[in-house]
């Protein structure tokens, strides 16, 4: 069996400049690759708990790659989370759900 993926779901796009796959074919991104401990070099130490707080939230969905892109890391606060108390059990039940939608499980 060639693609086991279950039917009506799309093979990601991968750029073909930095290998980063995404949803939606020819997304807009920078191509930029940092490693994450350069990503928060000089933030301050909340951001990063935030941070590895909701990766392990992710984790428990299933398979997820984290690119570390400013643009996307840093919308932890649009998003204002601003202590480890703010992800709760109604924010990983959205993370749930975001997560099934990015895997196109819904």
């Amino acid at each position: 069996m060639k693609n086991a993926r279950p039917k009506g779901k799309k093979h990601l796009w991968k750029c073909p400049k930095c290998g980063h796959r995404f949803v939606t074919r020819n997304l807009w991104h920078s191509c930029v690759r940092v490693s994450l401990a350069s990503h928060f070099r000089g933030k301050d130490p909340i951001v990063r708990k935030l941070f590895d707080r909701i990766r392990a939230l992710v984790r428990r969905c299933g398979p997820a790659t984290v690119y570390a892109q400013k643009t996307r890391i840093d919308y932890i606060h649009h998003v204002r989370l601003e202590r480890l108390s703010d992800v709760d059990s109604e924010f990983a039940s959205l993370l749930r759900e975001a997560h099934a939608v990015g895997r196109q499980e819904s």
